[in-house]
């Protein structure tokens, strides 16, 4: 399985977007994203958009004003 972490919190909120969209097309099984944001919006449009791919999703509350996001697809 390969594990990445992502960490977008030097992005802007549009690239944020633009980079999950990207990752979320991966079609390939066995992988597991840990993705760093500051913006609560990023975690409300990952969730929906990866469990409709089929993929699973978990969140925790922010910590230092940082979200950590989830997704396997396996």
């Amino acid at each position: 399985m390969e594990d990445k972490i992502i960490n977008l919190t030097e992005l802007e909120l549009p690239m944020q977007m633009q980079k999950m969209q990207e990752l979320l097309k991966n079609t390939e099984k066995n992988f597991k994203y840990e993705i760093i944001t500051q913006h609560e919006i990023i975690m409300k449009f990952i969730v929906p958009l990866a469990a409709g791919a089929g993929m699973k999703c978990a969140f925790a509350p922010p910590v230092d004003n940082l979200w950590k996001i989830s997704i396997t697809n396996n």
